[in-house]
């Protein structure tokens, strides 16, 4: 048991380091309002992931954001946002359901961002690592 309770410590460690850990009270109550709007059809999860020279998580400043037209090029950001949609028809009934249902998604992507990090790490042939 000792042993089962460290490596979930670890995953979640791991997680952590990219995201904090979700509020799965206040997206519970969320959904369950959401279910009895006849307009909502679906919940949104959204990751954006950034650098900037090689700084894994190092995001523009609003000053930069506002001011610069071009991020990516002028100013050495380079993003990637994945946008996934999930029918509330589809989602977990019951509450225990739902909040298991977010923790599993919190899962994939601290996995997918993880994956972002060490693949933006390789700078041409050679491997050079981004500073997590």
């Amino acid at each position: 048991m000792k042993k089962q309770k460290h490596g979930v410590k670890k995953t979640i460690d791991l997680y952590q380091k990219h995201l904090l850990y979700p509020r799965t009270k206040g997206f519970v109550t969320t959904v369950q309002h959401l279910r009895k709007a006849k307009h909502v059809k679906a919940v949104y999860d959204m990751t954006i992931a950034y650098s900037k020279h090689n700084k894994w998580h190092e995001a523009p400043t609003i000053w930069e954001s506002l001011s610069c037209g071009d991020l990516s090029g002028k100013r050495g950001y380079k993003f990637h946002v994945e946008v996934k949609r999930f029918p509330l028809d589809e989602l977990p009934e019951s509450d225990a359901g739902l909040a298991k249902w977010l923790e599993t998604r919190w899962i994939e992507k601290g996995e997918y961002l993880e994956e972002k990090r060490e693949e933006w790490s390789r700078v041409g042939n050679g491997q050079k690592s981004i500073k997590a």
